[in-house]
């Protein structure tokens, strides 16, 4: 899910996160599509959370070979004029306004064909060179995102594999140069592992996010200046600077923000180097259980909105020496090296509540005492011998 916060309204309207003093006025050698899948959810009936956002998209200086796409719905109720509450919407923001495109007969932002089609549209309907694809809506990591309040549903993990696989496979491309979630709790190493043969490029938190998310319009003014191919990591790290540049001055004890890019290409290193680690703590159950409900030296995310995720490095450094496991053994090592390698980027901002609580950039599904995300109930989750390495953690856990 994403934090609600209040941020003074005169931050919003006259201090940009970041200034760009070059003007727009070249044209970039490449051009880029930026679909994003906006479920407004109670973000936007509740805090006007998603009008926030698209106001800060249509702020941003685009370039006419950056075409920036939003699939609207998931919300009852719309501040932004004309988005409908009763159906979903595509819309193009051109010249600093939102142009609706087409409205639909589809309500159901948590239905994965509804996702499904809106890849194949946008990238079929607006061919370039480089595409992202932005996930804006609560997040709850491995247990899915994507919650639309009109039908209650939400989207799993491996529905979203589904939706964006079948969504490529319609269209001339295999992978988007970056995925962001712009939600929270994405940033666990199920989600990576899962969606990892689609992008190039992840963006996301550990902790929960804000309500407003990003700060749109630095980032997207950059990417319109810098939208070379092979500056899509630049690109990445220009969301991570404007986020943490935008939530800086709020900082308070109990408050804390991520957000990390992840190579995708990396992500299976680090799966195989998680697989040798966990087989090095059969004995460390009690260990385990510990460090996640009472270590306050452990990066823990999201416990108490009933979630629970832990920082995989901290994980792999806090576990005590006893004779059957060692934290400095070669599988620790060899963890925390590949995902080293695995986030190229990474900043946090926390409150003095946290100051011992780090955030490396990935997490995995931790116990947090909730009956509904049980470790038997995370087991559960994962079918097929590809998520065997989750099932068999969530049974070490259970």
């Amino acid at each position: 899910m994403k934090r609600k916060i209040l941020i003074p309204i005169s931050f919003l309207t006259l201090i940009p996160a970041m200034t760009f003093i070059q003007s727009c006025s070249t044209r970039p050698s490449e051009s880029w599509t930026v679909l994003v899948y906006m479920c407004g959810s109670d973000l936007e009936s509740d805090g006007s959370c998603a009008t926030g956002d698209l106001d800060e998209m249509k702020r941003a200086n685009l370039h006419d070979n950056v075409n920036l796409l939003i699939e609207t719905g998931g919300s009852t109720r719309w501040d932004t004029p004309g988005i409908s509450s009763d159906h979903n919407q595509y819309w193009q923001i051109k010249n600093g306004k939102l142009d609706k495109l087409q409205d639909l007969t589809t309500n159901n932002m948590a239905d994965p064909d509804t996702l499904q089609n809106f890849i194949s549209w946008g990238i079929n309907t607006y061919q370039t060179d480089n595409y992202a694809l932005v996930m804006w809506d609560h997040g709850g990591g491995c247990w899915g995102a994507e919650q639309d309040s009109i039908t209650g549903g939400i989207m799993t993990l491996t529905q979203m594999h589904s939706a964006i696989s079948n969504g490529l496979s319609a269209t001339n491309i295999q992978k988007f140069n970056f995925l962001g979630f712009d939600a929270c709790l994405m940033a666990d190493l199920e989600t990576l592992y899962t969606l990892s043969n689609f992008t190039n490029y992840f963006v996301t938190s550990e902790e929960t996010e804000p309500g407003y998310g990003w700060d749109y319009t630095p980032w997207l003014n950059y990417l319109s200046l810098n939208s070379l191919g092979s500056n899509t990591e630049n690109i990445c790290k220009s969301i991570v600077d404007s986020y943490y540049e935008f939530y800086a001055p709020y900082m308070v004890q109990d408050a804390r923000v991520t957000l990390s890019v992840q190579k995708s290409d990396h992500i299976d290193a680090v799966i195989n180097s998680f697989v040798e680690w966990c087989s090095t703590l059969t004995d460390c159950k009690s260990d385990l259980k510990t460090l996640m409900t009472n270590d306050l030296n452990v990066g823990k995310f999201s416990y108490g909105d009933g979630y629970g995720f832990a920082d995989l490095i901290s994980l792999t450094n806090l576990i005590p020496k006893t004779d059957n496991y060692d934290p400095n053994s070669q599988e620790a090592w060899a963890l925390r090296k590949e995902i080293d390698d695995a986030v190229v980027y990474n900043k946090y901002l926390q409150g003095s509540a946290f100051q011992n609580n780090p955030s490396t950039g990935i997490s995995i599904y931790s116990l947090n005492g909730e009956s509904s995300h049980s470790a038997t109930n995370y087991v559960n989750l994962w079918s097929g011998p590809q998520y065997s390495m989750f099932s068999n953690w969530g049974q070490l856990l259970s």
